[in-house]
């Protein structure tokens, strides 16, 4: 039985110690019996790059770490507002269009309705509003609906970062979880 390789996506590539971060991780998969392929273990960028061609270098890199992947484990928490982060929004897709199983994990268990509606705000049908009168969807999951339901019927779910749990224990319940479906 091979070790599944699992692609790391999240914003934790923009965070101060990302390679901290990202070895953090690394270190729990291979605890929990995979590999970790964290963004930020590609190769350095040639020099000399346009932002733009740096742009598309950095998407081919990580296309190619995504192909070489057998599964995914997405950080959707919250990032620079209440939505999971885009880029990895895109790269749950992808995984999920390659038929490869994504597991998600979350830090904040607040449903996204509660984070992204204005106390009391409703619209007409008596729906949850944003601060710009837009209706929130309010199914009471943590992150879109197109994730959650996605990354169910790839084979994975998400997992909720429990009040007063140990740091990363949603992330270890997804890697767990990732491992069992992609070894067995």
């Amino acid at each position: 039985m091979s070790v599944p390789r699992l692609y790391l996506a999240g914003p934790d590539v923009f965070a101060p110690d990302a390679i901290a971060i990202g070895r953090q991780k690394q270190a729990i998969c291979v605890e929990l019996g995979a590999i970790g392929l964290f963004p930020l273990d590609n190769a350095p960028p040639p020099e000399g790059l346009s932002r733009h061609d740096l742009a598309r270098h950095i998407y081919r890199d990580n296309i190619d770490l995504m192909r070489g992947a057998d599964g995914c484990v997405a950080n959707l928490s919250p990032f620079r507002g209440p939505n999971a982060d885009d880029g990895t929004a895109f790269e749950v897709g992808w995984m999920i269009a390659a038929g490869k199983p994504v597991f998600g994990h979350v830090d904040d268990p607040r449903a996204l309705a509660e984070r992204s509606a204005m106390p009391g705000g409703l619209d007409a049908q008596g729906r949850p509003v944003d601060a710009d009168g837009w209706w929130v969807e309010d199914f009471g999951w943590p992150v879109n609906l197109m994730l959650v339901a996605g990354i169910e019927r790839s084979g994975g779910q998400v997992m909720v970062q429990a009040s007063g749990a140990p740091r990363l224990d949603a992330f270890r319940q997804a890697v767990t979880a990732a491992v069992r479906c992609c070894a067995g």
